[in-house]
């Protein structure tokens, strides 16, 4: 029976024994195996294994779930992940990761900011100096009453300045709000800290929002922005003017006694007088009719076009009193126009201007 791995011829009880035949045998069957596949090795000039006698599969690349082999990469942006970083590659990215993180012109820390206007504030890590462009942002545990200062980490105080470089006033750092300061070499400068000014709530429109050195704010207005004390015909900032310095009143500022009539049956001009300044004026003027049940009409004109009451009478000959208050602009021509329906004479005798001159008394 052979042998289970090489299969060597074996001497079995029932066989003669033959030392000779039996070692020569023996001899035969390994020189057989030597270098045969699933047989014995044999070694070459070196001392090793050909690879010819060798039954090995090459292994497969590694993956993510799947063990194999596995080149190495140097670079440390490498996207593979199929490759093994070297621990240089490895040594780099921890020391650019050191270095980005102690960048604090790149990266902006946070802290709370104690103290009233000499704030300070603790950063961790600590920066170990203050460097133009450091930024950060803190939360103002309390508000500011002045002129403040910033202490980073016992680095010294420094001024914090707006924008424009002027120190920031009361208020300006308000309790629980966060701001973001950037080192200039010798202040910290608040980024984008918003509007500010001086513009009070009572120089602003009444309703309106804008922002000074304290914050938002809402307009409260003028108390003296009113209808009456802006000219009539005048609009500012959404008021519309009433004040008139022209008003009307029963003083007399022009007379015109003389008449004149129309047997016109359409509207002519009978009277007209130019106003050299606008307001509102009483206008007086009679109307009589020519004959007896003649109806006769007269109406108010400025400029041509109609602007007053129609007005008519049949009296004959008995003058009838009209009186009416008429707004003008500079320079507007007042015209009492007349016509008659019948063809007896529409007149109209006078035209007089009145104004209200106040009152007057002595002492």
């Amino acid at each position: 029976m052979p042998t289970e791995k090489l299969n060597l011829p074996t001497i079995t009880g029932n066989l003669a024994i033959d030392v000779q035949k039996d070692l020569n045998a023996l001899a035969q069957a390994v020189d057989e195996k030597a270098g045969a596949t699933n047989g014995l090795a044999t070694l070459n000039q070196n001392g090793k294994v050909p690879s010819t006698q060798l039954d090995i599969s090459a292994p497969p690349d590694a993956t993510t779930t799947t063990k194999g082999i596995v080149k190495l990469n140097d670079s440390t942006d490498s996207t593979s992940i199929t490759e093994a970083a070297t621990a240089n590659a490895v040594r780099k990215v921890a020391e650019a990761g050191a270095l980005h993180s102690a960048d604090d012109t790149s990266h902006i820390r946070y802290g709370t900011a104690a103290g009233v206007n000499a704030k300070t504030i603790t950063l961790n890590p600590a920066p170990t100096s203050l460097t133009e462009g450091i930024a950060l942002s803190f939360k103002s545990s309390t508000a500011n009453t002045g002129a403040s200062t910033l202490n980073v980490n016992a680095l010294g105080a420094k001024p914090i300045l707006k924008s424009n470089g002027s120190a920031v006033a009361a208020g300006n750092l308000r309790a629980g709000s966060i701001y973001t300061v950037r080192y200039d070499g010798t202040s910290f400068i608040l980024q984008g800290e918003g509007g500010s000014g001086n513009l009070k709530p009572n120089q602003a429109l009444a309703g309106y929002t804008f922002t000074n050195d304290e914050g938002d704010q809402i307009g409260v207005g003028d108390p003296n922005l009113v209808p009456q004390n802006i000219l009539k015909g005048k609009n500012i900032f959404g008021v519309e003017g009433s004040l008139e310095l022209v008003t009307p009143g029963d003083q007399y500022i022009y007379k015109l006694i003389s008449s004149k009539s129309t047997t016109s049956t359409i509207p002519v001009v009978l009277k007209n007088v130019s106003v050299s300044k606008g307001g509102t004026y009483r206008v007086f003027f009679d109307l009589s009719s020519g004959g007896y049940a003649a109806i006769v009409q007269a109406q108010l004109y400025v400029n041509g076009v109609a602007v007053g009451i129609p007005r008519s009478t049949s009296n004959d000959g008995i003058d009838v009193n009209f009186i009416e208050d008429i707004t003008l602009k500079n320079n507007d021509v007042i015209q009492v126009y007349g016509r008659t329906t019948s063809g007896r004479a529409a007149t109209v005798r006078q035209l007089h201007l009145g104004i209200d001159v106040g009152s007057f008394s002595a002492t």
